[in-house]
């Protein structure tokens, strides 16, 4: 098994700039440009629920726990929600 964060066999931990250089350049420059663009939408909609419950009821007490009941669906519920091809 290999070790996560480490250069093989001589123990040192890679530098994040050199290691996100070596996946650009196995998968090319446009996948952190479109990971970022597919996870934009789980972010979007618990921002989104928190401000739409806060505008409506006019408190953000009611606000802050309507934002964590969909994290929590989303993490529970997530798993089974992924198309099969991705």
């Amino acid at each position: 098994m290999g070790s996560t964060g480490s250069t093989a066999g001589t123990g040192r931990r890679r530098r994040a700039p050199g290691t996100y250089r070596e996946v650009v350049g196995l998968t090319g420059p446009l996948l952190p440009a479109v990971s970022f663009l597919g996870r934009l939408p789980t972010a979007t909609i618990q921002l989104g629920s928190v401000l739409l419950v806060a505008r409506t009821s006019g408190s953000l007490a009611a606000a802050g726990p309507t934002g964590g009941a969909l994290a929590v669906g989303q993490v529970a519920r997530g798993p089974w929600c992924t198309p099969p091809w991705g």
